[in-house]
């Protein structure tokens, strides 16, 4: 393909799968570029093309206008030429997509949805044309003899803050502690990028983030992975009832939760994942915080996503048990994720606000590079560098986290209940877990979007009813989200598939079943690995989730390149990210390196050096959220050996070749 560009205007082709994205961005006033170049761009066997169209007077790449937000007008164009335009004539639109496989196929983005700000002098768009996702593979074969059922249970937002797993004794979480009992916990299990559709596009495909190339809120691994194995699609494809509810794939991302890749009978069991009055934070209830982010409702007049979630999962169960097939169920929790909207009783199960314990080190960890940070609204409050929120927000905040877990811990009840009741608890594994962590005030942060210890560390709890040697112990062995694919795979009896062009990234755990507390944490995989971009938020709106006091999505940068007031890139583009932060987590110490990112070949410049982090973890157990990475020990002479063998094993890890 040959896309002429004038001026600089750029056009990117995708060639990995099969589809083309076209970005470009006009100027208002500018004066028409005389200049034109050629750019040869290569492209995969069956991809479409298409010639960057000429809209309005003149064009220029300007990523600060570059429109991620929902569309608020969907219309019919022939072309993306005829899209632009007609984002061009509109005075609220400041920039277009177009998808020649969706109907209307022109989405209208304003600047924002919030503001009634004037239309910034641009107009950017991207057109990409992807031929249609491939039709799912039948199963091959009946589902071995043997096979075990798997309940998949996947939260969002929680950290292991939970009572007998975890060691948190302040935790009211009854039905995961009765769980946790009968199965294996996994005290240093990690997410690959503490952010929901980067770490779920990650876990839910089987691939690490480099493959999927799925950083931020704006992609899916199905661009480059059009005819992967999903991770509920291997069940699929062995003969399983496969079924999900809830957020398990980020909405979205992939569309329509991977469709027919990845569930079965789905006319029959559509895939739902909804929100209900009361996650809302309804303002008729006896406790509303003003700022929306938690609140005490009323549940005699509302209901919950998440207690639908709970209902449908044990719909699914029951119908592959009428179908005489084995099932894999997928269960997605939205809550701890904000807001915390919650029946008043969960809170009332909670210690009054006085009572509920401050971080121990509420500030900025010392020496920290600054771009390591990320100020989000802190519930009430924005989080700013080194000025830590006021100590009864934090406690309130913290109580109504804490009543999220215990409504969440509910839900899980009600579906590992189910599991008996239905009598397959000794033939069905059943799996906790969550997408990332969050900090709760530790670091003058809340939130995910990090590399720290408490971004990255999630759940993850395991009962497999044919290795009760696991039952109620606790193991250090390192475990990653990645790797839950090929695991239950061993456990619950099925092939991995083979020979795909980006094979699945992780390890079976299923030895460390075996002998849990005789599996230290280098003995099945020797570190784990962790990832988070960075942005400039002057040069990118919108950037990410730091909004002004208002909580208006109103970008509040302050100032040109700003490393102490960075956003989490979560609207931006691979090629437009500007740092990665690449963390390894190794027994006894976390190294994270922060590089340059380059655009073009989506990799870190290693020639270049933004931060370095070295946390020690001696005598780390898992179950301290205050004790840890609160000094950066970079550049001390006392661990300048150890720096130089972690900067090595990481470099190597990241690339294609180290990856576990």
């Amino acid at each position: 393909m040959v896309v002429q560009k004038r001026g600089r205007l750029a056009a990117t082709a995708v060639a990995k799968g099969l589809s083309v994205a076209i970005l470009w961005t006009t100027l208002a006033g500018a004066t028409v570029g005389n200049e034109f170049e050629s750019t040869q761009a290569s492209v995969a066997d069956g991809a479409q093309t298409e010639q960057a169209p000429a809209c309005g007077p003149a064009a220029l790449m300007n990523r600060t206008c570059l429109a991620n937000w929902p569309e608020y007008s969907s219309v019919n164009a022939s072309s993306p030429e005829e899209c632009c335009s007609l984002c061009f004539a509109d005075s609220k639109c400041v920039g277009w997509t177009m998808n020649a496989n969706q109907a209307p196929p022109c989405h209208l983005r304003p600047w924002s949805p919030k503001e009634p700000n004037p239309k910034p002098e641009c107009t950017s768009g991207i057109f990409t044309s992807r031929a249609p996702s491939p039709t799912p593979p039948p199963p091959t074969a009946p589902a071995p003899k043997g096979s075990k059922n798997v309940l998949f249970m996947v939260v969002d937002d929680l950290r292991p803050n939970l009572n007998v797993a975890y060691g948190q004794k302040y935790m009211l979480t009854p039905n995961l502690d009765k769980f946790a009992s009968t199965a294996l916990v996994f005290r240093n299990a990690y997410c690959q990028y503490a952010y929901c559709a980067p770490s779920r596009n990650s876990f839910m495909s089987g691939r690490r983030p480099a493959q999927t190339k799925v950083f931020s809120f704006t992609d899916h691994f199905r661009e480059v992975g059009p005819t992967w194995t999903s991770f509920p699609g291997l069940f699929k494809n062995n003969g399983y009832f496969s079924s999900g509810a809830g957020k398990t794939f980020h909405p979205n991302l992939p569309p329509n939760y991977d469709g027919a890749l990845s569930w079965s009978d789905l006319s029959e069991y559509p895939y739902i994942n909804q929100y209900l009055d009361g996650d809302q934070c309804p303002k008729d209830g006896p406790g509303f915080e003003q700022w929306g982010r938690w609140c005490e409702v009323d549940d005699s007049r509302h209901e919950f996503g998440d207690e639908l979630t709970a209902n449908n999962s044990i719909l699914h169960m029951t119908a592959a048990l009428k179908k005489n097939l084995p099932f894999f169920v997928a269960a997605g929790f939205h809550r701890p994720h904000l807001p915390w909207s919650v029946p008043k009783k969960y809170f009332d199960m909670q210690p009054p606000v006085s009572e509920i314990a401050d971080p121990k080190y509420p500030n900025t960890p010392e020496k920290m590079p600054p771009l390591a940070w990320h100020s989000i609204p802190g519930p009430g409050f924005p989080t700013q560098w080194n000025v830590t929120l006021p100590s009864n927000s934090t406690a309130a905040n913290r109580r109504a986290y804490y009543a999220a877990v215990s409504f969440l811990d509910a839900q899980v009840g009600r579906i590992v209940d189910a599991v008996d009741d239905l009598g397959v608890a000794d033939n069905t594994i059943v799996v906790f877990t969550a997408d990332h962590g969050w900090q709760l005030g530790e670091h003058n942060m809340y939130g995910k979007m990090s590399v720290f210890e408490l971004a990255t560390r999630v759940p993850l709890i395991i009962r497999d009813p044919s290795r009760p040697e696991s039952h109620g112990k606790v193991t250090m062995a390192f475990a990653e989200l990645v790797d839950l694919m090929p695991t239950l795979a061993t456990l619950a009896g099925i092939p991995l598939p083979q020979h795909e062009a980006v094979p699945i990234a992780g390890i079976s755990l299923a030895e460390v079943f075996a002998d849990p507390t005789a599996a230290l944490p280098n003995s099945t995989k020797p570190y784990t690995l962790s990832q988070h971009a960075r942005c400039w938020k002057d040069t990118h709106t919108p950037c990410g989730t730091t909004f002004n006091v208002h909580t208006t999505r109103v970008p509040v940068g302050k100032g040109p390149h700003d490393f102490h007031d960075m956003c989490d890139c979560h609207f931006v583009r691979p090629e437009a990210i500007d740092f990665m932060g690449l963390s390894i987590r190794v027994p006894n110490f976390r190294y994270t390196e922060w590089h340059p990112w380059n655009g073009t070949t989506l990799e870190p410049v290693w020639e270049q050096m933004t931060g370095i982090e070295l946390y020690p973890h001696a005598n780390d157990d898992g179950t301290s959220f205050d004790d840890f990475e609160n000094v950066n020990a970079a550049g001390d002479p006392a661990y300048s050996q150890t720096q130089k063998e972690l900067a090595v094993l990481l470099r190597t890890a990241f690339t294609p070749q180290g990856k576990l």
